[in-house]
């Protein structure tokens, strides 16, 4: 590799002369820097006349004349050139025979010259980030798509991809020093290579790592820590800070117990008009917040802004637990209430290389119904040392672009055929498909280690002479238009004149061409006597990891979107006709996590990565919330129960007792908490009242006994009620569950 500072040109009265970096000669010559400082520098100084030797002590200089033994030598900006006609070419070294020709070293230069300024850094640029992306890892990504605080993620994918690289800029730049002193960067300073780092850095505009210029990222990367503690260094402190949150600080305190509240002052007024208890007419919220609002200036509290209001009584785990007491149980049974799922009746199962070409062509219908001819665009992945056709997609009929569709697609069926076993290595050319965003965040989620060739390169594909021959095994079955794309050997193209559009298969007759030509190749005999496939399942790397569930999911599975708000605790999602349904955890710290995500938004739609084994739930902004196993089924009726299908039916009962229990337990909780609110109430608020404040605001409290004993008694009666209703219904089911122990044996195990 030739670097702009590895050959200068110098006319001397002898003519001229061509000099070579000590780098550029050591990398092609295989030969140590020592040995130019203990050998051929002294023994060329050593057969100058003395004349000459005083120059050689010069701080910079090149020698004028040509005489003196092997090894010519100058120096120049700190660094040592060798006089290209005084390199020893005797055998058996031959060195001068090892390095270009002098004819090629002085077009080097030209060419050089000729290159603008925006070139060279385009260059240098490129380099750059070849040699940053040896220090990426996927642990950094895996650790910042899981970075948490507290319990919430923080983290997309895209900030977590952009974190990871900023990560890699940070530790390439503290190893930096050392390799402007080796000379393998091309920079004579470290002040240089910050500029253009800095340049650079900035255009990426990483998260975290928002750089202006060389001295900033001077000062960043002085300021990091080494190891796990710079990855820590690299997340700001802005997220979950919540100084300027109003609800939730004005605790309400209980001083005869020294219990606090569960809701503050705003949330429990808030609520406690919203639920509307014991009251059938509904008033507005812009009339609600105006008994809010009069409530917290008697009380010398500043109330939240109207649009605060709003967002707080909008926020779904409030209308998820205030839906019964607001609208009446049968629209909460409706909406939010889990259900039992049911079952239909039974009577009436260490190198992977991609590239994409247009293989099989077809014969489609345009929208004017004229016949025309495409080639069906197609991403092969193939193990490269098996040479098993692992996973392939197509493009869309009537297309040839290659998208992070047809990626994900080819990737998914890969990986699900290769079972849990990471791919340790993954190679492509430089198309977007590829290199976009989307696709860099999937490739590094579902691979240990992936890259790119060189652009234009196709060379340097390992799986370019497969692809080749899998081609050329294709024409076999058909008379093929061409065998590229964009073929432009005559010898690969078919004769026009006997071409017949309609003898070509249709674009599914031709997706089944290419399924039997992959199948084919696949369990054709090697020379080694073994099938790709055999190969591909017998001798797999044993240094391969395995993918836990949900990375494993997050890549094979099926991608939904579902909004989750009145899904009722079940997940249904549908595949070719087929649904699937999921359990979705209804307890209390599941509905706080939910509402943690969701914020002030009245929806939540969730993206769903899903297989057979679960489901996997993160918000909008792809981060993760928690995972569903498969909701069990029911059975519809007595007369084709079965034991999981009873099972099925106590865990779906237990579900809805469970949401009972915490919508019962929020209305009592904002309720006490209302009680609490007494028009003295910064007593209990603040804790700032004196004895006499406190004997005066008990004295009103014991007053008040008398009603709020009323209450209660109202209330027991009320829930008493419920339970002698409940135990009548439990009564009828266990009575019906006695008609069936006749066909089900030892049905106790399954009714507790």
């Amino acid at each position: 590799m030739i670097l702009p500072n590895d050959i200068l040109i110098r006319a001397t009265p002898d003519g001229q002369t061509v000099w070579v970096s000590q780098r550029m000669v050591c990398e092609a010559c295989g030969i140590d820097e020592d040995y130019f400082e203990k050998a051929g520098r002294p023994r060329y100084k050593s057969s100058l006349s003395p004349s000459w030797r005083k120059v050689a002590d010069q701080t910079e200089f090149f020698l004028g004349k040509k005489e003196g033994k092997a090894w010519r030598w100058g120096r120049k900006g700190g660094q040592y050139y060798y006089d290209y006609d005084h390199i020893p070419n005797r055998k058996p070294t031959c060195y001068r025979d090892m390095l270009p020709s002098k004819e090629e070293l002085i077009g080097a230069v030209e060419d050089q010259k000729l290159d603008s300024s925006r070139t060279r850094r385009n260059r240098i640029v490129d380099t750059l980030d070849e040699k940053v992306k040896n220090y990426e890892s996927v642990d950094d990504f895996i650790y910042f798509s899981t970075f948490t605080i507290g319990d919430k993620d923080i983290f997309d994918t895209r900030r977590a991809r952009d974190l990871q690289q900023a990560a890699a800029w940070c530790r390439f730049l503290k190893n930096a020093p050392a390799l402007i002193e080796n000379g393998s960067l091309g920079f004579r300073t470290l002040t240089g290579l910050y500029k253009v780092c800095a340049a650079r850095i900035e255009k990426l505009d990483l998260t975290g790592f928002r750089i202006k210029s060389a001295e900033s990222l001077r000062k960043k990367i002085a300021g990091l820590p080494d190891g796990e503690d710079m990855l820590a260094a690299l997340v700001s402190g802005k997220y979950c800070n919540d100084n300027r949150r109003i609800l939730g600080k004005s605790e309400i305190v209980d001083y005869a117990t020294g219990e606090v509240m569960k809701y503050d002052a705003h949330q429990a007024t808030i609520m406690s008009y919203w639920l509307n208890p014991g009251r059938s007419q509904k008033d507005s919220k812009q009339t609600l917040y105006g008994l809010y609002a009069y409530d917290m200036e008697c009380l010398n509290i500043e109330p939240v802004k109207l649009s605060t209001f709003t967002h707080y009584i909008n926020k779904w785990d409030n209308r998820y637990l205030s839906a019964a007491e607001r609208h009446g149980k049968a629209y909460a049974k409706n909406a939010f209430r889990p259900y039992v799922p049911s079952e239909s009746l039974e009577y009436a199962n260490s190198l992977w290389v991609s590239d994409g070409s247009g293989v099989v062509p077809y014969r489609y219908q345009d929208q004017y119904g004229k016949w025309r001819m495409m080639k069906m665009y197609t991403m092969l992945i193939t193990d490269v040392g098996s040479r098993y056709m692992v996973g392939y997609s197509v493009s869309r009929k009537g297309e040839h672009v290659e998208d992070f569709r047809m990626l994900r697609d080819a990737m998914r069926m890969a990986l699900l055929d290769n079972g849990k076993t990471e791919v340790m290595d993954f190679l492509s050319d430089n198309h977007g498909a590829y290199t976009g965003a989307e696709s860099q965040a999937f490739l590094s989620l579902a691979c240990a280690h992936h890259r790119t060739i060189a652009p234009h390169d196709s060379q340097a594909n390992p799986a370019e002479c497969i692809f080749r021959l899998f081609k050329r095994h294709f024409k076999s079955y058909f008379n093929l238009p061409e065998t590229s794309w964009n073929a432009r050997n005559l010898e690969s193209m078919a004769n026009p004149d006997y071409y017949d559009i309609m003898a070509l298969p249709t674009f599914s007759e031709a997706q089944g061409l290419l399924d039997n030509a992959i199948r084919e190749w696949n369990t054709t005999q090697l020379k080694c006597g073994m099938t790709p496939e055999q190969w591909f399942r017998e001798f797999k790397n044993p240094a391969a990891g395995q993918y836990d569930a949900r990375r494993y999911r997050m890549v094979t599975g099926e991608v939904s979107k579902r909004d989750i708000s009145y899904a009722r605790s079940i997940l249904e999602v549908e595949r070719q006709g087929v649904k699937y349904k999921y359990d979705i955890p209804n307890d209390a710290a599941t509905v706080a996590l939910i509402a943690k995500h969701m914020g002030y938004a009245p929806n939540l739609t969730v993206t769903a990565y899903w297989d057979a084994e679960g489901a996997d739930l993160y918000t909008p902004g792809g981060v993760y919330m928690f995972s569903c196993a498969p909701a069990p089924l029911a059975s519809k009726t007595y007369a084709e129960a079965t034991p999981e299908g009873l099972r099925a039916l106590g865990h779906h009962i237990q579900k809805g007792e469970t949401y009972d229990a915490i919508t019962e337990e929020f209305v009592e909780d904002v309720t006490r908490a209302k009680a609490m609110l007494s028009p003295n109430y910064e007593f209990n608020v603040q804790d700032s009242g004196t004895k006499e404040d406190y004997n005066a605001l008990r004295e009103r409290i014991m007053n008040g006994e008398y009603n709020r004993t009323l209450v209660k008694e109202q209330t027991k009666a009320r829930k008493a009620s419920e339970r002698q209703e409940r135990k009548l219904t439990k009564a009828l089911e266990d009575a019906a569950l006695a008609r069936a122990k006749s066909k089900i044996s030892d049905l106790s195990k399954y009714t507790k």
